[in-house]
């Protein structure tokens, strides 16, 4: 059995102390980053466009699609199945 898929049924809670228990800190890191981006993707886009300023472009990647980014990358393998994009 796979790392990925003994973590698979457990709670996310208790996914992150296990991750903490063998210094495996890169996954919980990950998963605080996805916090304030996914928060600022929900925000109202006046919001977002205050925060954004004036080149889009640069500040969108560099302070929040950069973090969704790596935790896509990094991350689902550690997800439960169901949260999968089928």
């Amino acid at each position: 059995m796979s790392e990925a898929s003994s973590h698979c049924g457990a709670p996310l809670a208790s996914n992150v102390w296990t991750w903490y228990g063998q210094d495996e800190y890169r996954k919980i890191i990950l998963l605080g980053e996805l916090g304030p981006a996914l928060e600022f993707l929900a925000s109202e886009a006046e919001r977002q466009r205050t925060e954004v300023g004036c080149c889009a472009e640069c500040v969108l990647w560099s302070n929040h699609l950069d973090y969704l980014e790596g935790f896509v990358k990094h991350f689902p393998a550690y997800l439960a199945p169901t949260l999968h994009p089928r």
